[in-house]
This record gives C-alpha cells, sequence and structure tokens, in this order.
C-alpha cells in the first residue's frame, strides 16, 4: 500500500525532529565554560587598549584557570574592529592564556550581532565537546552569551566590576549548566595556585623554536666539505676511544640533574630535592623545542648513511641535528649556574662532558653536539627570562636548599678529572 505525500512529511518531519533530540542527548556539549570580562582599560593614557595593569592581572589569571580549574581545550573571544581597534581588550586579555597554555585564540565574529546565538552554537559544536572553554567577552554582552549557552539569568555587570569569574557545569547530554561565581582577587591568593607551582613551577613555559633554530641554523649538506670533516672527526675517534673513555659516556646516557652531583658535591635528590623537581621541569620546554628544530631538519644519524661507524653507545632512531643530549645538560648546568653562580666552571664540565660523549660513541656527528650546546645556552638564556624562573629562584625553600649546597666550601668539592 503506497504512502501519500502529507503522511511521508509527517514522518520526515518526525525523523528531523528525532534526530535534533538525538543529537542534543549525544551530549555534544562542553563539561566547563569559564565566562570573563576583558581587562580594564588604560584611562590614564585615554585610549582603549588593556592597561599594563590589566595585563599583569590577565596573566595571574592564565597561571589561576590552569592551576584551579585545569588547562582548557579551548580559548574564544569577543572580536575586534581590525581598522579601528575597538573592543580589542577581550583579545589582549586573552594572549597570557594562549601563551602559558599554547592554545589558538579564536575570534567569535557572529558575537557583536548576536552573542546569544554564539552561546548556543558552542552547545551543539563537537570541537567543544566534553571541553574546557575559556571564553573572554565584552562585559555588556556577557549576559547574552550566558543565555545561549542556558544560563538565562545571569544579571548585568558593573562597568567598574573586573573581578567576576563565573564557571559553568553541563552534566552529559545537558545543555543547561549549573553555575558557580568566583572572585578573582581571592582566586589569586588561592592554595591551587602556590600548589601547582610548586608541583611544576615551569607551567606555561613556551619557547619559539623560529629564533632559535636561526641562531644554530642548518646542519651541513651531504657531501659537503663540512660533513666531511665531521665524518674524519668520528672515524678518528672510533679507532682511538679507549675502554675508560667508552664506560664514561654510559654514565652520562641517561639525562639526571643528579649526574651534577659531583660538580656540587653533594647528593642532589637528598640535599636539594625541590631544586631538583623545578630545574627538571623548566627543562622540559627546552626538550620540547629541541625536539621541534629536529622534526623541522631531519638530518639522519651518522651511522645510518655510513655504516663503517660502530656506536658505542645504543642506537636512536630520532633525528641527528642538534643533539638533545648536548642541549640538555648544557642547558641543565646553564640554569643551575643562574642559581648557583659560584659553581659555574664545575658545572659547566658536566654540561659540555654530556654532549662531546655523545660524538666519542659515533651516534652524533661533531656539529650536531656544537648545536646543541649552543642551543641549550641560548634556550636556558630564554627560560632565565621568564617570570616563572624568577619566581622559582626567589622561592625561600629554593633559596635555603641553594645555601646547604653552598655550604660546602671550593676546597671541599671532589676533582673532576681523575
Amino acid at each position: 500500500m503506497g504512502m501519500g505525500a502529507g503522511h511521508i512529511r509527517r514522518i520526515a518531519g518526525l525523523t528531523l525532529a528525532t534526530l535534533v533530540v538525538a543529537i542534543q542527548a549525544a551530549g555534544a556539549t562542553p563539561k566547563e565554560v569559564l565566562l570573563l570580562r576583558h581587562g580594564h582599560k588604560d584611562t590614564v593614557r585615554g585610549d582603549s587598549n588593556l592597561s599594563p595593569q590589566g595585563l599583569v592581572r590577565m596573566e595571574a589569571m592564565a597561571r589561576v584557570i590552569t592551576a584551579c580549574f585545569g588547562a582548557p581545550t579551548q580559548l574564544r573571544v569577543y572580536p575586534f574592529d581590525r581598522l579601528t581597534g575597538k573592543n580589542a581588550r577581550s583579545y589582549q586579555s586573552a594572549v597570557p592564556l594562549a601563551v602559558a597554555t599554547g592554545l589558538t585564540i579564536a575570534l567569535a565574529e557572529g558575537a557583536p550581532t548576536d552573542s546569544e546565538e554564539e552561546g548556543r552554537s558552542i552547545l551543539t559544536d563537537p570541537s567543544a565537546n566534553d571541553g574546557r572553554l575559556v571564553m573572554i567577552w565584552e562585559h555588556r554582552r556577557l549576559p547574552d552569551l550566558a543565555r545561549g549557552l542556558g544560563w538565562g539569568t545571569m544579571p548585568p555587570i558593573a562597568d567598574d566590576d573586573f573581578d567576576r569569574l563565573e564557571l559553568l557545569r553541563y552534566g552529559p547530554g545537558s545543555v543547561t549548566p549549573t553555575v558557580e561565581r568566583y572572585s578573582q582577587s581571592r582566586l589569586l591568593s588561592n592554595n591551587c595556585v602556590r600548589e601547582a607551582e610548586a608541583a611544576n613551577p615551569a607551567a606555561g613555559v613556551v619557547l619559539d623554536p623560529e629564533p632559535l633554530q636561526r641562531l644554530i641554523g642548518a646542519p651541513p649538506r651531504p657531501g659537503s666539505l663540512a660533513e666531511q670533516e665531521d665524518l674524519a672527526v668520528l672515524r678518528w675517534l672510533q679507532q682511538t676511544r679507549s675502554p675508560q673513555q667508552v664506560a664514561s659516556s654510559w654514565i652520562l646516557l641517561d639525562r639526571d640533574i643528579s649526574l651534577f652531583n659531583i660538580s656540587l658535591g653533594v647528593d642532589l635528590p637528598r640535599s636539594a630535592p625541590l631544586l631538583v623537581k623545578g630545574v627538571a621541569s623548566f627543562l622540559e620546554p627546552v626538550s620540547k623545542v629541541k625536539d621541534q628544530i629536529k622534526d623541522t631538519l631531519r638530518r639522519p644519524r651518522p651511522f645510518v648513511n655510513h655504516p663503517d661507524l660502530m656506536p658505542c653507545l645504543p642506537r636512536e632512531d630520532t633525528f641527528s641535528y642538534p643533539s638533545g643530549h648536548s642541549t640538555w645538560y648544557r642547558a641543565a648546568a646553564e640554569l643551575l649556574a643562574d642559581l648557583l653562580p659560584a659553581r659555574r666552571e664545575r658545572l659547566g664540565w658536566i654540561g659540555r662532558q654530556g654532549g662531546f660523549n655523545r660524538s666519542l660513541c659515533g651516534v652524533h656527528y661533531p656539529s650536531d653536539v656544537a648545536a646543541g650546546q649552543l642551543l641549550g645556552v641560548a634556550a636556558a638564556k630564554e627560560v632565565i627570562r621568564t617570570e616563572a624562573w624568577k619566581r622559582f629562584r626567589q622561592d625561600p625553600r629554593i633559596q635555603t636548599e641553594l645555601k646547604a649546597i653552598l655550604a660546602i666550601r671550593e676546597g671541599g668539592l671532589p676533582p673532576l678529572v681523575h
């Protein structure tokens, strides 16, 4: 029996409605949305940009958000006029959080005409599903945005109120959030910030690979005179290295801060556990930027194209330039020397040796090691300039550990070369 057109339309309409309900019930909603207004403008200068005090506040809030609520998955802001700069403060307020997390700032282009619709779109956006979004907005439009996000009773925000943060939490498949209100000033003194900074004082430190890559330059081209010189050194080292030298290279195989014990005359993990953990955390962004450069330049290891080279350390299948060990050891030495300048020379000995062993045993070209040394110094300088490192260095607990290390006088330190 056939069906009439009206019956088909009713079935199609029912199917479409059912589909909409199914999509909503599937839980294509965020887990949390954090709502903030932009920072305040500079009334002294008289322009509409974020004030210096506002920037300092938002830099602090970047740490607070990650420490107290967890790392965000998206960062969306009220858009600005690219010709006049109007409403740029929402974007400017988001920059510290973007730097701290590596997130891209997404401009909600439709928000000036319909912030409520922008909120509704979040609740059906698959990319936001089960995520944690931070939305920094023009304060007069925030209640409209909240209404679209399912919170229809957000009161207006006073022009001089820069202290609020609202957290919207969604249950599975729900489009109606529970709402928690926080004071930014109270969050800034919250234990979660201190605990997070103690656990990872380098949180938010990100190094830019482009200038560092320009600094070390490209590796020697295959067949070039520079590569031939690299190979000549490796072949000479292979013929002349002693069993004692090979054994020393194995000692420095691991990237471990405690291998600087001999430079300082103390058992670092036992005498300075917070320092060891903290320096290790600051070396993570150094290793990350080194990996980015390696993956861009893609130089094969020397033994890959030259089978006569027989390494005396484990073969690795990562790229060769710059040497990761050379970078890590030199950066570690530079960071420790910034904390303990009286021990710089002794720390530098280990910092250099950790890279030289890689050529001695044929797992890196000498030019890889030289580039790693250069990168380690430059990356460490970038870390030392960060506010996170300054806070770590000034931490009273770190200062106490440093004093204990320096209690051992120069004459009581063990010899570096036997």
